[in-house]
């Protein structure tokens, strides 16, 4: 068999195979449960500004006068992201209180969470919605709920 006739008998088989997988309905792909799983912290792809140690189990960000130190956990394109994070408060003296949060730079919107300083050490939930998109989300119109102890 020359390869003439064997390109002109592939070509069209390749095009039918083509032809059939564009054919196939959406439910025919399953997805997978969890896009992508990531656990601890990787230096590739953690932003950090201000003074931030990291390695793969521990962040230690420190605020030094007025300037705070930001570390950017996740970037993504995907409709949702679900985190999961334990947070120790060693010392929270700088000028802003510590905040943890989920925000999307499309929605313009997300969820902190607040560490006030000694002595109360209180703990606030904060809702943003319309903030500016930046190193973090600033401004916009802002639902506090202080947390109590029990």
């Amino acid at each position: 068999m020359t390869l003439t006739k064997l390109t002109s008998l592939a070509l069209p088989a390749l095009a039918v195979a083509m032809l059939a997988l564009t054919a196939l309905p959406a439910e025919t792909w399953k997805a997978p449960t969890n896009d992508a799983v990531y656990k601890g912290f990787d230096p590739n792809l953690v932003y950090t500004s201000g003074e931030v140690r990291l390695s793969p189990d521990l962040v230690n960000a420190s605020a030094s006068g007025a300037s705070p130190a930001t570390v950017n956990l996740a970037t993504t394109l995907r409709r949702s992201l679900v985190a999961s994070l334990d947070v120790t408060v060693l010392a929270n003296d700088g000028l802003q209180p510590m905040r943890v949060g989920l925000w999307s730079p499309w929605t313009a919107s997300g969820y902190f969470v607040l560490f006030g300083r000694a002595p109360q050490n209180t703990v606030t939930v904060m809702r943003i919605v319309d903030g500016s998109p930046g190193p973090t989300l600033l401004g916009g119109s802002v639902t506090p709920t202080a947390l109590t102890r029990p």
